[in-house]
């Protein structure tokens, strides 16, 4: 008989640099790092390529269990947490977003280039620049 897996948000791991992005957030921060507040979610195949951001950020990659990870890191942000399509798919993306929400974050806006941007909050999506 195999032992049942841990549940709850003590047992979750963070999606990384995630610790960073909380030191970076604090209020005591805010005259050293760019765009002071703001987090960044570099969501998709290439996010790591964006590991050496200086800003308040976090990775998403596309090989990461997203609703396992525990996104409290979100609700430490202004909003809207940005989440930056790095070459993820859609689907990635609205998981991303719906992760954040659940554990803290206001709203949450997707970019992708050459789209308009997509606004998730607790209440649903708005769709378009808002």
């Amino acid at each position: 008989m195999s032992a049942a897996k841990p549940q709850g948000r003590a047992f979750r791991q963070f999606p990384p640099y995630s610790k960073q992005a909380r030191q970076r957030l604090h209020p005591s921060q805010a005259k050293r790092v760019p765009g002071f507040g703001t987090l960044f979610v570099h969501v998709g195949r290439a996010a790591w390529d964006w590991k050496d951001d200086n800003r308040a950020f976090v990775l998403s990659p596309n090989t990461q269990d997203i609703e396992a990870c525990d996104w409290s890191v979100c609700a430490l942000a202004t909003p809207p947490v940005l989440l930056i399509d790095r070459g993820a798919t859609d689907d990635h993306l609205k998981r991303v977003a719906l992760a954040c929400l659940r554990d803290g974050a206001r709203r949450v806006r997707v970019l992708q280039p050459g789209h308009d941007s997509v606004t998730f909050t607790g209440l649903g999506v708005t769709h378009g620049i808002s």
